[in-house]
């Protein structure tokens, strides 16, 4: 890719990309107190336990889909392009049956055992069967995502991903309006998700290389190289359901879930934002491989990429302290105090990750994934010490704390190590 085709690519993902981001965090605002109103607030929390699924959807996906975009862009294995598709989607397949069907069994057997249990069987029964299905479509829904990005197509995705936040969001709230029923909004959720999954591989696919039956050699090779993959995808997807996790359990239940559910869908709209300028790089890395004359490259385009993302990172957190609280008062006018102190906190850490994005992505063509992985699993270990050494001190503000403290100090440890890196190519 030259450097004009690069620059338009950028672009149009970036403009896609926040745009689309926008578009989500004013769908999500404007339709969370609706939501709140319609179900109150316990099964509001209830109902945002769903992103429980899709969150640890990404450890069954075990780095497939993205060892595929490496593969699909790899010039040496252009002549195996559809066995390689094929691969991923068998793989895929089987990966997210066995997740959906590890769901549906034992997810009901951890909350019985749980002295605390906070959810009646009905609301449980709910529960397990519409997060059984979100997390198979979750999964294949990855691949098609891969598909396009391989294809230099975020673009598509990007515009994707804002219908199916928005057509969610209007239908649960319609569901809700006619009828108060929590088995109605989680299965509405459920048939947009599948929606958007089949709007993904229509897109995916359309004028593409069809997949073809792999042979065992293709199996293997992309199973090889999805291990990296699924070690920071298994470390990353875990953060967050394991804060929501605690949050529910040891934090005070499904109410003060629904606080910290704001917070965090209000730092990850403002997260997403600055992703969209990284998101598109790995297939353009992938794509320019890991030979020094192109590192040189990436590392400019890593430095310029970041900049940005920290001028974005500072002007979006200033101003959430301007007018956070008429937000905040907006969203939940009896708890707008708890909500604008966990968003400002949240923001602080969550959305610094967004500035270490690009220098991640570098690490991962040039087969440093075990810098990512490591750089997680502190974060991980942090956030628990963290949240157990704070009981007591700051209550429920422990969680949010402990979460943006953790990943603010992770981000900085990618940024320290793709510089380094990066650095010694020169």
């Amino acid at each position: 890719m030259n450097r004009d085709s690069l620059k338009k690519y950028l672009v149009r993902s970036f403009s896609t990309g926040i745009l689309s981001s926008i578009g989500t965090a004013v769908i999500t605002l404007c339709f969370i107190p609706l939501l709140m109103k319609n179900l109150g607030a316990a099964n509001y929390g209830i109902w945002a336990f769903l992103a429980f699924f899709t969150g640890i959807a990404g450890l069954g996906d075990i780095g497939i889909s993205k060892s595929l975009v490496i593969f699909l862009n790899d010039p040496e294995q252009k002549t195996r392009q559809r066995q390689f598709l094929g691969a991923s989607l068998i793989l895929g397949f089987i990966l997210a049956a066995c997740a959906a069907c590890l769901v549906y069994f034992l997810f009901p057997i951890g909350f019985h055992s749980l002295k605390n249990n906070v959810l009646p069987d009905w609301q449980l029964d709910v529960l397990t069967h519409a997060g059984t299905i979100l997390i198979f479509v979750t999964i294949m829904t990855s691949i098609m995502r891969a598909v396009q990005e391989a294809r230099l197509a975020i673009d598509q995705v990007n515009i994707i991903f804002f219908l199916t936040t928005a057509s969610r969001y209007v239908l649960v709230w319609w569901v809700t309006r006619l009828e108060n029923n929590l088995g109605l909004a989680c299965y509405a959720s459920v048939l947009v998700s599948i929606s958007g999954f089949l709007i993904q591989g229509f897109f995916a696919f359309k004028g593409y290389v069809k997949p073809a039956i792999p042979e065992l050699q293709h199996l293997k090779s992309m199973l090889k190289k999805s291990i990296g993959f699924w070690g920071l995808s298994a470390i990353n997807l875990t953060i967050l359901p394991l804060n929501r996790y605690l949050v529910v359990i040891v934090g005070g239940g499904m109410v003060a879930h629904g606080i910290f559910d704001v917070g965090v869908k209000i730092a990850l709209a403002a997260r997403n934002g600055l992703s969209t300028l990284s998101i598109p790089l790995f297939g353009v890395f992938a794509e320019m491989g890991a030979q020094k004359p192109n590192l040189r490259r990436t590392s400019k385009i890593v430095n310029q990429i970041s900049l940005t993302a920290l001028l974005f990172y500072g002007l979006g957190n200033g101003l959430f302290l301007i007018i956070g609280k008429k937000i905040s008062n907006t969203i939940m006018p009896g708890n707008s105090h708890e909500l604008y102190l966990v968003t400002i906190i949240l923001l602080a850490g969550v959305t610094f990750y967004g500035v270490a994005e690009p220098g991640m992505r570098a690490l991962w063509v040039m087969g440093k994934i075990h810098i990512c992985i490591i750089s997680r699993l502190i974060l991980i270990l942090m956030n628990i010490l963290l949240i157990f050494s704070l009981a007591g001190i700051v209550d429920f503000l422990r969680f949010p704390i402990a979460y943006s403290l953790s990943a603010f100090l992770s981000s900085l440890m990618l940024i320290t190590a793709s510089r380094i890196h990066l650095a010694l190519v020169k």
